[in-house]
Parts: C-alpha cells; structure tokens; sequence
C-alpha cells in the first residue's frame, strides 16, 4: 500500500514538474487623479478587454497578463462622466517575462503617462502619441495651406523614423510607428482637401500619395490590424484607383495582399459599403446576384450579408410595409402593417434632427389643409432615447399619430441614410414614392396627396 501511495506521489510530482508555467507579463504602476474621479482602464489584447482595478487608497495597480509572443496591446481609459468625459489610449510592448512599470497622472490637459527610463519600447510608443495628439490637434485647428500642408503632414512619418533612430526599439514598435505615422499622413491629405473645399479653395493636394509607399508595401501586415478603424478606407481607396466595381477590388485585394485578417477585413468592408451604395430601387435581382458571387470570398458571413439585402425589398416600389413594431406615446404597441387599408404619408425623424424638426410645422399646416379624408399621417421616430423623442413632441406640440419604432431595423429595411425621410403608400399598403417630397414642398406635394385613395 506505501509502494503504491509513494508511485501515485512520483507520478503526481512528475507531471506537476513537466507542466511549463505558460509566459506573461505583469503591468503594474499607480494611477494619480487630480481631477477626475470617475474612471475605468482596460487592456485590450487579443480581442479582450481586461479590467484594470487600482485599490482606492494608493491607486496601486497590477495585471499579470498571459504574453507566449512580443506583441502590441492597447491601454485605454474612460475618466469622467456624462458630458464631462474624455478617453486615454496609449499602445503597451509586451514581452514575454518582463515587466512593465509605468505611472498616470491626470491634469487638465489629459493623461501624462511616465514609464521606466530604460523601456525604450514604450517611451517610444509614448512619445509617439504626445506627438500624435499634438500635431494632429494643430491639423484640426489650423489646417495648413496647400502649399505647407507636405512638410507638416510629413512630421507624422519623419517623427516615426526619428523615434526609431534614437531608441531602437523592438522590430514591432518600430513597425507600428511606420504603420501610425503613414496612416496619418495619408488621412491628413483627405483633411486638408475636405477643409480646402468647405474654404471654397480651388487648390487641393493632389500626387501626395505617391510620394509614399502604397498600402499593399505599407499596411500587408498583423501590426495593421491595430488601426482596424483607419485601413479598410485607406485600402479601399487605393483598390478603387484601378478598379470601379467591388467584385474587382475584392480580385485585386487578394493579388496584392496576403495577411489572412487583413483580407477578410478588407473584404468584409467593400461587401458592407455594397449594401449601403446599391441602387435597389433600380434592379434588385441583378443586385442581388452579384452580391451572392461576391460572398463567395467571405461564405462565414454570406447568409448575413444577403439577408441584409434581401431586407431592401422594402424600398422597391410596390413592397409591402415593412414588418416592424411600434409604439405610442402611452406604451401600447402596433404593427406597421395595422395601417393598411388607408393611404399613408409618412415621416422619419428623430429628436436630434435639425432639419426633421424644422419640417414639422409645415407637416402640421400640411395636415390641416388636405381634405382628403381617408389619408394617415404617420410621423415614426428613430430615436433611442424614449425622454427625448416625448420631450421633442412637446415641444413641437406634435399631435396625431406619433410613433416610436421599436428596435433599430427600419431604417436599414427601408436603406435610409439620412433623415427626414418621407414615404407614400397606397391603401393597400403598397409603396407608390420611396422619397416623397418634403411637407415644405406646398402645394404640389398637397395636391399630390388630395388624390390618394
């Protein structure tokens, strides 16, 4: 019996001392808040977002965090509340086995974030993103002439390689300095156009891309996948310059580029702008057609995107009303399709919707003044906010069938990318005008609707 407790014991120790501890790193630092009590910080890594909990005395903190390869993660922080509120993001180096000891410290002018002076890693990464808040708010605040706008956007790139120069820092930082500088020159050159056109500037920057290398040398790579908010755009626009139609971009995305994520990314986004571009008033089965090929490259996500499609019927003239909830001002709830049997005029607005609640008193002299008995106005909020929406009517003194719609379907069933929005459909639900004219139309629209029935 003591032979066979003593063998179990070995085997038990044997294969506790055969287990390799899995490698991670432990973030640890405190955090000093002048101002702002009210915060939260996570960790994002990998898709997960790790809760970073200070104790409330010291503001001491310490993550230990699962690293097996040196990578990128992104520390951000949420401080304040409600309108006074303001985020904090700084990217971390994590290597396998060290440790990060870092310090934040709140003020006035944001987050001042200190690291070990021999951390080159992410004192490069940190004086990376001062400079990047920095030179970016000047972009904002004076956008530089046509004649400046180069050598200034151009710092984003030469502050990257300066960086990288002096501190030498890791084959991953020094890439993702590359890859954030020439993000962001190549979005300041569309800034500085957009703010030459709202200037009525004749001038515009114009070859500024090629002076760079293009996006397949440049963003074909995981660390890209950082700015997965700022590639599919720089990328979709480059594809464009060759090819007009999304099932050639989709062929040249994967001639020129080879990274698996980016990819699918890319793919996932030409699909997606697909479905908000496509005319579907003009053909929708040819339409329809040409996205079943294009989802092909992307079947995981096929039967989304063609259910997505096949949801615009509702904006073809003749559909039926869409199949949708509302509900009144009192909680009771109707289906759309309760209305049929009588003509509809009907408006989309929302409470936050400047030019919507500015139609609202035309729509209100509009119902007066058509006598046609047997037509509805329906007027359908998009709001998510149920106090504003009954705050709004209020205030507008809105009467008659008002509506919240319930769920935030209609608006992509109908493909509508802006509001108001008005609608015409006969008595037996059936769509006659996907963009009927504005209550501010008069007469015309008035008579238009006299002769419903």
């Amino acid at each position: 019996m003591k032979l066979i407790f003593f063998a179990c014991s070995l085997l038990l120790f044997i294969a506790g001392a055969c287990q390799t501890p899995r490698p991670s790193v432990c973030l640890k630092g405190n955090i000093l808040l002048s101002s702002f009590q009210d915060y939260k910080l996570y960790l994002q890594d990998h898709g997960e977002d790790m809760l970073i909990q200070p104790d409330s005395i010291e503001g001491k903190f310490m993550l230990e965090i699962a690293c097996d390869s040196a990578h990128i993660a992104i520390l951000t922080g949420i401080f304040g509340s409600d309108e006074n509120k303001w985020y904090f993001i700084q990217p971390l180096f994590l290597t396998p086995g060290k440790e990060i000891s870092m310090q934040l410290q709140t003020g006035e002018r944001g987050m001042k974030v200190t690291f070990a002076s021999k951390d080159n890693n992410n004192n490069a990464l940190k004086a990376y993103q001062d400079y990047y808040l920095t030179h970016s708010k000047e972009l904002w605040i004076n956008t530089p002439s046509p004649s400046q706008a180069k050598e200034f956007l151009m710092g984003f790139i030469q502050k990257a390689r300066e960086l990288t120069d002096k501190l030498r820092p890791a084959p991953e930082v020094a890439r993702y300095l590359a890859t954030f500088g020439y993000l962001e020159y190549l979005k300041g050159i569309g800034h500085c156009n957009y703010i030459y056109r709202q200037q009525n500037e004749q001038e515009r920057l114009q070859g500024l891309e090629e002076t760079v290398a293009p996006p397949d040398q440049m963003l074909d790579d995981p660390i890209a996948l950082l700015f997965k908010n700022d590639i599919p755009n720089i990328i979709i626009d480059y594809l464009k310059k060759e090819v007009i139609d999304p099932e050639g971009q989709l062929e040249l995305l994967r001639q020129k580029f080879t990274q698996p994520q980016i990819v699918r990314l890319i793919t996932e986004n030409i699909i997606q702008h697909y479905l908000v571009s496509y005319p579907y008033t003009r053909d929708f089965e040819e339409g329809l057609a040409r996205l079943k090929k294009m989802c092909t490259f992307l079947p995981e996500k096929g039967e989304e995107f063609i259910h997505q499609f096949q949801s615009k019927r509702y904006c073809i003239e003749g559909a039926d009303l869409p199949a949708v909830t509302l509900e009144d001002p009192d909680g009771k709830q109707y289906k759309l399709s309760d209305f049929k049997g009588k003509p509809l005029y009907i408006d989309l607005w929302a409470s936050w919707c400047v030019p919507c609640c500015k139609e609202i008193p035309h729509l209100q002299k509009l119902e007066r003044q058509v006598a046609n008995k047997q037509l509805e106005f329906i007027s359908i909020s998009i709001d998510e906010n149920k106090k504003d929406w009954k705050a709004r009517m209020q205030q507008l003194h809105m009467e008659g069938r008002q509506y919240i719609v319930v769920g935030n379907e209609l608006a992509n069933m109908l493909n509508i990318s802006s509001i108001p929005h008005f609608l015409i459909y006969n008595k037996a639900g059936k769509l006659i005008q996907y963009e009927a004219p504005r209550p501010s139309a008069g007469k015309p629209l008035q008579e238009m609707l006299e002769k419903l029935k």
